[in-house]
């Protein structure tokens, strides 16, 4: 029996293309989540049942779209769902189709929630990247975007938690929100023998607490950073009593 509310499953990290949208002179990658056109017809297999959707092309206003008939068992009749195609850089015909099956897979509800996805900004390694003579940035063949790991962590109500993605080497590129599994984190150092010295506390390493006027700066700096674990990192240091050494340092090297 048909369950055509399954069209709106959530999608699994394997089923996403991860993409590279842009990359800006300071090395952060806007990365994209699209699914693909086969990923629509294997969960149309699925849910609506071989044989019982369909999919036509027409053009309308000189631009392609493509309509997913399913027949709703229900209603005993064909449901048609419509969307238009935007053309690709690489294959204009054949990018526009998918791109117009894809769309209209997302009006039927499949992999509808990529558009909840947050927003992936990625700070670059220095051999990730290179800025071209004309000023704009682009990826070199160091960014195996391909061969990173992703990983979907849900709430209790199946909405995305936390988006997490390690590149080739393990590393923690990327992370939405609070992971609900252990992260690495670096090895403690080894303990020192010698005495400890009298000396201010280590939040406060000289000059005393950061002015209002440094904090202000620094909220600055912190609200047009991308989302990133270094943003969260730094917000918990502003907070917990930043002295104004370390603000003068961060305002030296992001302001």
């Amino acid at each position: 029996m048909q369950n055509l509310s399954l069209l709106n499953q959530p999608v699994n990290a394997q089923d996403i293309d991860f993409r590279v949208q842009s990359i800006n002179k300071g090395g952060y990658a806007t990365i994209l989540a699209y699914k693909d056109a086969r990923y629509d017809m294997r969960i149309l297999d699925e849910v609506a049942g071989v044989g019982l959707w369909q999919k036509d092309y027409k053009i309308i206003d000189g631009n392609l779209y493509c309509g997913i008939g399913v027949y709703v068992q229900d209603l005993g009749q064909w449901v048609w769902k419509w969307d238009v195609g935007v053309e690709s850089n690489t294959e204009k015909e054949k990018g526009q189709a998918s791109d117009a099956q894809k769309r209209a897979g997302f009006a039927w509800g499949i992999g509808r929630e990529l558009y909840d996805f947050p927003l992936i900004q990625v700070k670059l390694n220095a051999n990730e990247f290179e800025v071209r003579a004309d000023g704009r940035a682009q990826q070199t063949y160091n960014l195996k975007l391909r061969d990173w790991t992703w990983n979907i962590e849900r709430d209790a109500n199946g909405k995305i938690a936390n988006l997490v993605a390690a590149d080739q080497n393990g590393e923690i590129r990327f992370q939405s929100g609070k992971s609900a599994r252990p992260v690495a984190s670096p090895a403690p150092k080894a303990k020192s023998t010698a005495a400890p010295k009298a000396a201010a506390p280590v939040a406060q390493p000289s000059g005393g607490a950061a002015t209002s006027e440094q904090i202000d700066k620094l909220r600055v700096i912190v609200r047009d950073m991308p989302v990133s674990t270094h943003k969260t990192e730094l917000i918990k240091e502003i907070k917990s009593g930043i002295s104004d050494q370390r603000a003068n340092e961060i305002i030296a090297q992001f302001g």
